[in-house]
Protein backbone atom coordinates (compact mmCIF):
# COMPACT_ATOMS: atom_id res chain seq x y z
CA UNK A 1 0.00 0.00 0.00
CA UNK A 2 1.19 3.40 -0.87
CA UNK A 3 0.38 7.18 -0.95
CA UNK A 4 -0.08 8.56 -4.36
CA UNK A 5 1.03 11.91 -5.78
CA UNK A 6 0.38 12.80 -8.97
CA UNK A 7 0.00 16.44 -10.99
CA UNK A 8 -0.22 17.93 -7.75
CA UNK A 9 -0.87 21.81 -7.93
CA UNK A 10 -1.53 24.17 -4.99
CA UNK A 11 -1.63 28.12 -5.61
CA UNK A 12 -1.90 30.81 -2.71
CA UNK A 13 -4.31 33.47 -3.15
CA UNK A 14 -5.42 32.42 -6.22
CA UNK A 15 -6.44 35.08 -8.88
CA UNK A 16 -5.29 37.98 -6.40
CA UNK A 17 -2.21 40.40 -6.99
CA UNK A 18 -0.48 38.49 -4.07
CA UNK A 19 -0.95 34.68 -6.24
CA UNK A 20 1.78 32.16 -5.34
CA UNK A 21 2.29 28.73 -6.98
CA UNK A 22 2.88 26.63 -3.81
CA UNK A 23 3.34 23.47 -5.50
CA UNK A 24 3.42 22.63 -9.15
CA UNK A 25 2.91 19.23 -10.93
CA UNK A 26 4.32 17.35 -7.75
CA UNK A 27 4.28 13.36 -8.64
CA UNK A 28 5.24 10.89 -6.17
CA UNK A 29 4.65 7.30 -4.25
CA UNK A 30 5.42 6.93 -1.09
CA UNK A 31 5.15 3.36 0.54
CA UNK A 32 4.89 1.96 4.15
CA UNK A 33 7.85 1.18 5.92
CA UNK A 34 9.61 3.38 4.24
CA UNK A 35 12.12 6.64 5.30
CA UNK A 36 11.21 9.87 3.16
CA UNK A 37 12.89 12.86 3.38
CA UNK A 38 10.88 16.08 1.61
CA UNK A 39 14.19 18.33 1.67
CA UNK A 40 13.96 22.60 0.69
CA UNK A 41 14.30 25.93 1.47
CA UNK A 42 12.04 28.34 3.53
CA UNK A 43 8.78 29.08 0.65
CA UNK A 44 10.06 25.89 -1.41
CA UNK A 45 6.68 24.25 -0.90
CA UNK A 46 7.34 21.55 1.53
CA UNK A 47 4.86 22.00 4.33
CA UNK A 48 2.39 22.63 1.97
CA UNK A 49 2.61 19.40 0.43
CA UNK A 50 2.39 18.10 3.84
CA UNK A 51 -0.88 19.36 4.79
CA UNK A 52 -2.18 17.66 1.23
CA UNK A 53 -0.90 13.79 2.71
CA UNK A 54 -3.29 14.81 5.59
CA UNK A 55 -6.02 15.89 3.94
CA UNK A 56 -5.77 19.51 5.93
CA UNK A 57 -5.73 21.32 2.56
CA UNK A 58 -6.86 19.80 -0.75
CA UNK A 59 -5.07 19.84 -4.65
CA UNK A 60 -6.82 22.89 -6.82
CA UNK A 61 -5.29 20.32 -9.85
CA UNK A 62 -3.62 17.05 -9.60
CA UNK A 63 -4.42 13.75 -7.12
CA UNK A 64 -3.16 12.65 -3.85
CA UNK A 65 -4.31 8.97 -2.85
CA UNK A 66 -3.76 7.49 0.52
CA UNK A 67 -3.94 3.76 0.02
CA UNK A 68 -6.80 4.26 -2.64
CA UNK A 69 -8.62 7.16 -1.22
CA UNK A 70 -8.80 10.20 -2.75
CA UNK A 71 -7.92 13.38 -0.82
CA UNK A 72 -11.15 15.16 -2.25
CA UNK A 73 -13.13 17.85 0.21
CA UNK A 74 -16.25 15.88 -0.91
CA UNK A 75 -14.88 12.75 -0.42
CA UNK A 76 -16.79 10.00 2.46
CA UNK A 77 -12.76 8.82 3.39
CA UNK A 78 -11.84 11.90 5.10
CA UNK A 79 -11.76 10.33 8.24
CA UNK A 80 -10.02 7.12 7.20
CA UNK A 81 -7.45 9.15 5.12
CA UNK A 82 -6.79 11.74 8.48
CA UNK A 83 -6.30 8.24 10.80
CA UNK A 84 -3.46 6.60 8.32
CA UNK A 85 -2.01 9.63 7.81
CA UNK A 86 -0.96 11.35 11.03
CA UNK A 87 0.63 14.88 10.82
CA UNK A 88 3.19 16.43 13.48
CA UNK A 89 3.33 20.07 13.67
CA UNK A 90 6.93 21.90 13.46
CA UNK A 91 5.88 23.54 16.97
CA UNK A 92 4.35 20.99 19.19
CA UNK A 93 2.35 23.99 21.12
CA UNK A 94 0.63 23.92 18.04
CA UNK A 95 -1.25 20.42 18.43
CA UNK A 96 -1.01 20.42 22.55
CA UNK A 97 -4.46 21.24 24.10
CA UNK A 98 -5.42 18.94 26.89
CA UNK A 99 -4.42 19.53 30.50
CA UNK A 100 -3.06 16.07 30.91
CA UNK A 101 -0.50 14.00 28.69
CA UNK A 102 -2.89 11.46 29.50
CA UNK A 103 -5.78 13.47 28.36
CA UNK A 104 -3.97 14.55 25.30
CA UNK A 105 -2.71 10.85 24.09
CA UNK A 106 -6.09 9.36 24.72
CA UNK A 107 -7.63 12.10 22.44
CA UNK A 108 -7.02 10.93 19.09
CA UNK A 109 -8.10 7.22 19.56
CA UNK A 110 -11.49 8.26 21.59
CA UNK A 111 -11.73 10.91 18.50
CA UNK A 112 -11.61 7.36 15.76
CA UNK A 113 -14.23 5.69 18.49
CA UNK A 114 -12.01 3.21 20.21
CA UNK A 115 -13.50 1.59 23.04
CA UNK A 116 -12.73 3.09 26.33
CA UNK A 117 -11.38 -0.30 27.92
CA UNK A 118 -8.15 0.06 24.82
CA UNK A 119 -7.53 3.39 25.14
CA UNK A 120 -5.14 3.23 28.47
CA UNK A 121 -3.62 0.27 26.33
CA UNK A 122 -3.29 2.84 23.37
CA UNK A 123 -1.53 5.78 25.81
CA UNK A 124 0.45 3.39 27.33
CA UNK A 125 1.81 1.77 24.24
CA UNK A 126 2.64 5.29 22.88
CA UNK A 127 3.96 6.75 25.75
CA UNK A 128 6.48 3.75 26.03
CA UNK A 129 6.87 4.12 22.50
CA UNK A 130 8.59 7.95 22.67
CA UNK A 131 9.81 7.12 25.92
CA UNK A 132 8.00 8.43 28.61
CA UNK A 133 6.78 6.62 31.70
CA UNK A 134 3.36 6.94 33.45
CA UNK A 135 4.51 9.50 35.58
CA UNK A 136 3.93 12.15 32.69
CA UNK A 137 0.15 10.81 32.89
CA UNK A 138 -1.25 13.90 35.41
CA UNK A 139 1.33 16.18 34.29
CA UNK A 140 0.69 19.38 31.97
CA UNK A 141 1.68 19.30 28.42
CA UNK A 142 2.14 22.89 28.64
CA UNK A 143 4.86 22.99 31.53
CA UNK A 144 7.20 19.98 30.00
CA UNK A 145 10.44 21.04 27.83
CA UNK A 146 10.78 21.54 24.34
CA UNK A 147 11.92 17.90 23.45
CA UNK A 148 9.55 16.28 26.18
CA UNK A 149 6.05 18.13 24.31
CA UNK A 150 7.33 16.82 21.16
CA UNK A 151 7.24 13.53 22.59
CA UNK A 152 4.51 14.31 23.81
CA UNK A 153 3.28 15.55 20.12
CA UNK A 154 3.92 12.21 18.23
CA UNK A 155 2.40 10.29 21.52
CA UNK A 156 -0.84 11.85 20.89
CA UNK A 157 -0.06 10.95 16.97
CA UNK A 158 0.67 7.17 16.93
CA UNK A 159 -1.98 6.59 19.97
CA UNK A 160 -4.33 6.50 16.78
CA UNK A 161 -1.62 3.94 14.76
CA UNK A 162 -1.28 5.57 11.49
CA UNK A 163 0.03 3.86 8.54
CA UNK A 164 2.80 6.89 7.82
CA UNK A 165 4.03 9.63 10.13
CA UNK A 166 4.56 13.51 8.28
CA UNK A 167 6.78 14.77 10.47
CA UNK A 168 7.42 19.10 9.65
CA UNK A 169 10.85 20.21 10.96
CA UNK A 170 10.79 18.02 13.64
CA UNK A 171 14.34 18.80 15.25
CA UNK A 172 13.29 22.46 15.41
CA UNK A 173 14.70 23.75 18.46
CA UNK A 174 16.27 20.64 19.81
CA UNK A 175 19.61 20.35 21.39
CA UNK A 176 22.20 17.68 19.74
CA UNK A 177 20.94 15.02 22.48
CA UNK A 178 17.13 15.81 21.83
CA UNK A 179 17.33 15.47 18.51
CA UNK A 180 19.38 11.95 18.41
CA UNK A 181 16.52 10.28 20.29
CA UNK A 182 14.12 11.70 18.35
CA UNK A 183 15.98 10.05 15.07
CA UNK A 184 16.23 7.39 17.38
CA UNK A 185 12.60 6.90 17.91
CA UNK A 186 11.75 7.65 14.52
CA UNK A 187 13.63 4.94 13.39
CA UNK A 188 12.10 2.46 15.97
CA UNK A 189 8.72 3.73 14.07
CA UNK A 190 9.67 3.12 10.67
CA UNK A 191 11.11 -0.68 11.76
CA UNK A 192 7.63 -1.37 13.16
CA UNK A 193 6.69 -0.93 9.82
CA UNK A 194 5.61 2.99 10.11
CA UNK A 195 6.13 5.17 7.10
CA UNK A 196 8.13 8.09 7.99
CA UNK A 197 7.99 11.66 6.04
CA UNK A 198 10.22 13.59 7.31
CA UNK A 199 9.65 17.98 5.98
CA UNK A 200 13.08 19.37 6.63
CA UNK A 201 15.42 22.47 5.48
CA UNK A 202 18.65 20.31 6.61
CA UNK A 203 20.02 18.17 4.12
CA UNK A 204 22.42 16.78 6.32
CA UNK A 205 19.66 15.01 8.54
CA UNK A 206 17.82 13.94 5.37
CA UNK A 207 21.11 12.34 4.02
CA UNK A 208 21.89 10.58 7.31
CA UNK A 209 18.74 8.92 8.09
CA UNK A 210 16.91 8.65 5.00
CA UNK A 211 15.93 5.60 2.60
CA UNK A 212 14.67 8.24 -0.38
CA UNK A 213 15.40 11.79 -0.55
CA UNK A 214 12.96 14.43 -2.40
CA UNK A 215 14.27 17.68 -3.04
CA UNK A 216 11.89 20.63 -3.86
CA UNK A 217 12.34 23.98 -5.32
CA UNK A 218 9.53 26.58 -5.93
CA UNK A 219 7.23 24.21 -6.11
CA UNK A 220 8.53 22.02 -8.50
CA UNK A 221 10.10 17.94 -7.28
CA UNK A 222 13.58 18.77 -8.32
CA UNK A 223 14.91 15.29 -7.97
CA UNK A 224 14.29 12.14 -6.63
CA UNK A 225 16.65 9.32 -4.97
CA UNK A 226 18.98 7.60 -2.57
CA UNK A 227 20.88 9.79 -0.53
CA UNK A 228 24.08 8.84 -2.47
CA UNK A 229 22.28 9.71 -5.43
CA UNK A 230 21.36 12.71 -4.21
CA UNK A 231 24.13 13.82 -2.75
CA UNK A 232 25.92 13.20 -5.65
CA UNK A 233 23.61 15.55 -7.98
CA UNK A 234 23.80 18.17 -5.12
CA UNK A 235 27.20 18.62 -5.38
CA UNK A 236 27.40 19.06 -9.52
CA UNK A 237 24.06 21.44 -9.16
CA UNK A 238 23.85 23.70 -6.03
CA UNK A 239 20.50 24.22 -4.60
CA UNK A 240 19.73 27.44 -3.36
CA UNK A 241 18.97 27.72 0.37
CA UNK A 242 20.25 24.35 1.25
CA UNK A 243 23.79 23.52 2.69
CA UNK A 244 25.59 20.54 2.05
CA UNK A 245 27.32 18.65 4.83
CA UNK A 246 31.20 19.74 5.21
CA UNK A 247 31.74 15.88 5.23
CA UNK A 248 30.25 15.88 2.07
CA UNK A 249 32.12 18.91 0.94
CA UNK A 250 36.10 17.69 2.02
CA UNK A 251 35.25 14.23 0.45
CA UNK A 252 34.48 15.94 -2.62
CA UNK A 253 37.50 18.28 -2.64
CA UNK A 254 39.30 15.10 -2.03
CA UNK A 255 38.12 13.09 -4.78
CA UNK A 256 39.05 16.20 -6.92
CA UNK A 257 42.61 15.96 -5.71
CA UNK A 258 43.01 12.61 -6.62
CA UNK A 259 42.09 10.93 -3.46
CA UNK A 260 40.42 7.14 -3.80
CA UNK A 261 37.53 8.49 -1.46
CA UNK A 262 33.68 8.00 -1.15
CA UNK A 263 31.69 10.96 -2.24
CA UNK A 264 29.51 10.50 1.33
CA UNK A 265 28.78 12.71 4.65
CA UNK A 266 29.48 10.18 7.21
CA UNK A 267 31.81 11.31 8.64
CA UNK A 268 33.48 8.34 10.25
CA UNK A 269 33.18 6.32 6.73
CA UNK A 270 35.43 9.26 5.49
CA UNK A 271 37.53 9.44 8.51
CA UNK A 272 38.14 5.51 7.97
CA UNK A 273 39.02 5.69 3.74
CA UNK A 274 41.06 8.82 5.02
CA UNK A 275 43.50 6.79 7.77
CA UNK A 276 43.76 4.19 5.67
CA UNK A 277 44.76 5.45 3.13
CA UNK A 278 47.28 7.45 4.84
CA UNK A 279 48.52 4.38 6.32
CA UNK A 280 49.18 2.43 2.93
Amino acid sequence: MSILVKDLVYIYHQGTPLETIALDGIELEIQTSRWLSIVGHTGSGKSTFAQHLNALIFPQKGEVEVEGMKVDPESKDLRKIRQKVGLVFQYPEQQLFAETVYEEVAFAPRNWGIKEDEIHERVEEALRAVGLNPSYYKRNPFHLSGGEKRRVAIASVISARPSYLVLDEPTAGLDASGRKDLLGLLADLRERGMGIILITHDLELALSCSEQIIIIEKGHKLCCGTPDEILVRLLRDHVHGLLLPETALLASKLVSEGWDVPLTSDELLLARFITEKVKS
